[in-house]
């Protein structure tokens, strides 16, 4: 890095900048540049948020959330002591919006949390892409009777080496 009348200048190769764009802003590139680099299934919760109100058809998920204390916390003590945390329930009840909390509560900068909203494509290459250093992780499926071959999507996260403590939250309708 050099310094040139107090501005901070670091200079990078279109290497640093691919890397980036397909590691750390896969959204970025796709949505400004109209670059696909997943199947754009897989969210960190806030993109989730704003991708699932974006559809106009369900209750609108980014407003307050009051008087669910003791859930959140059975949901959190849950993915703490378990592999898999399966939230079920009639359709419109709050499960999404209860797993975003609980979801919200792990991101805890250790931890790395993502969503996924499937759209019917197949999730083998978004795992191999964003489950790729070892580390703790949790995957919110919503609605995961939607996901497809979620047997074998879970199958691999579960069988993955020890170096990857992957815990996963599944809504599911009744």
């Amino acid at each position: 890095m050099e310094t040139i009348d107090g501005v901070e200048i670091e200079l990078i190769g279109i290497d640093t900048l691919s890397h980036d764009l397909a590691l750390l802003y896969p959204h970025i590139a796709k949505d400004e540049l109209g670059i696909a680099i997943d199947t754009n299934q897989f969210f960190e919760v806030e993109d989730f948020v704003k991708a699932y109100d974006a559809n106009g058809i369900n209750a609108p998920i980014n407003c307050d959330f009051f008087h669910r204390k003791p859930e959140i916390t059975e949901i959190c003590t849950s993915i703490l002591n378990n592999r898999v945390t399966v939230l079920t329930g009639p359709s419109g009840i709050g499960k999404t919006r209860l797993a975003l909390e609980a979801c919200r509560k792990q991101n805890d900068g250790q931890t790395k949390v993502f969503c996924i909203k499937s759209n019917g494509n197949l999730l083998y290459e978004d795992i191999k892409y964003y489950i790729s250093d070892p580390g703790r992780y949790l995957i919110f499926f919503d609605d995961a009777n939607m996901v497809a071959s979620l047997e074998n999507v879970l199958g691999t996260l579960l069988t993955l080496s020890t170096d990857f403590d992957v815990r996963v939250l599944i809504s599911v309708r009744d």
